[in-house]
């Protein structure tokens, strides 16, 4: 009987092991299966959301990435030397349309919003002919008016053949931190929608943003000198940076200021011209009165500075958003928004960026829209484009 209860002991004791190593097993499974589960519904997301994979893989270094630029200092250069250990964001436009102007905007804000961390954010244009790629990347630069300029791959319309970037995508993105892949991702149909994700994305390689000074301390100080001299040197160098800074911004007032008072006297002449206004001559400067008596004294008869000049534009889009555009009632952001989706539509094609030129010569010459759009008209004049070439 002894015998028989000490089997039994044993038995049960075998059994509770046998049943408590089962669990573990099941509790080391289930995790795995967790995570399985999340990659794969990361990457139904992705496709629901238009995003597939393109670029080069997780962990390999970063390639050689030779690029031209247009601008103060044009040439070649290598991106992946620019960058070294930094964390980045390189946005690889394989199709230039006006899906993926909000796209090239948002790239570009991260870039300004991150400038003191250190990030580099970098847009790279793949476009099968050189010399149509430059003129072309020239003609976004003018009109998009980034912090850092589209810049062309020497590599075609395919890319650098170790990104093996799939040709189907509009646009690819890769993220680096410590001058290897952290991820790759091609957009199927780029937009706006997708401005907020990249900065998710970002925010994971390069953690958030700053808000307070304090965070900013804690960010930056390891990267401040601790010498006494150079630190002084740095403050010192950062104090006439700003100085110069707030000199630019007074100029630009003070332009802005001159162009709305020669916007104002010009529609008082043109009013005062169609019969329209009696009281413009009291409300034009003295030289302008003596000019008008001096005509009617026996010279030859000058033309209105209202004279019209450009017409209005055939492109259905570029005709509806110019109705916006000129929209008396805008305030400054509504403007704004207008003025982006001509740009973006106006980038498409030389056609369409001609047509846009016109438009805005029609908007100057006639004083439509308010004083916001008045100066974003001559904005978009007053920079040297290539005239429009058949492809």
């Amino acid at each position: 009987m002894p015998s028989i209860r000490i089997l039994s002991l044993v038995a049960a004791v075998l059994a509770s092991f046998h049943a408590a190593c089962l669990a573990q097993d099941r509790g080391s499974d289930a995790p795995r299966r967790t995570s399985e589960r999340d990659v794969q519904g990361r990457d139904a997301e992705e496709r629901d959301a238009g995003r597939r994979d393109s670029g080069p893989r997780a962990g390999e270094s970063l390639p050689k990435l030779v690029v031209f630029e247009t601008g103060r200092t044009p040439g070649e250069r290598d991106l992946r030397e620019e960058i070294g250990k930094r964390p980045a964001l390189l946005l690889f436009v394989q199709v230039l349309d006006r899906n993926v102007a909000p796209i090239l905007r948002g790239v570009d804000d991260i870039d300004r919003e991150r400038a003191l961390t250190g990030f580099v954010a970098r847009s790279i244009l793949l476009y099968e002919d050189r010399g149509e790629g430059e003129r072309r990347i020239a003609a976004v630069n003018g009109s998009l008016r980034m912090r850092s300029p589209l810049v062309l791959s020497t590599d075609g319309i395919e890319g650098p053949g170790a990104y093996a970037l799939d040709k189907d995508c509009r646009a690819t993105l890769v993220f680096v931190r410590g001058g290897r892949v952290v991820r790759s991702v091609g957009l199927l149909d780029p937009g706006r929608q997708d401005v907020a994700w990249i900065r998710d994305e970002v925010a994971k390689i390069d953690g958030a943003l700053p808000s307070t000074l304090d965070e900013w301390v804690e960010r930056l100080e390891p990267e401040l000198a601790r010498d006494r001299d150079a630190l002084v040197r740095e403050l010192v160098a950062a104090r006439i940076a700003t100085r110069k800074l707030e000199e630019r911004v007074r100029g630009l007032e003070q332009e802005l200021r001159v162009a709305s008072r020669d916007t104002m006297r010009g529609r008082n002449r043109g009013a005062n011209a169609q019969g329209q206004n009696p009281d413009a001559r009291r409300m034009r400067p003295a030289q302008d009165a003596r000019e008008e008596r001096a005509s009617t004294q026996g010279r030859e008869t000058q033309r209105p500075e209202t004279q019209r000049r450009g017409a209005p534009p055939k492109d259905p889009e570029l005709l509806a958003t110019l109705r916006a555009f000129i929209n008396k009632s805008n305030d400054d952001a509504t403007c704004d928004a207008a003025y982006e989706r001509i740009v973006a539509r106006a980038v498409v094609s030389d056609a369409l960026l001609s047509e846009a030129n016109e438009m805005f010569r029609l908007v100057t010459s006639l004083g439509y829209g308010t004083e916001r759009a008045q100066h974003l008209a001559r904005s978009f004049l007053d920079r040297k484009r290539p005239d429009a070439r058949k492809k």
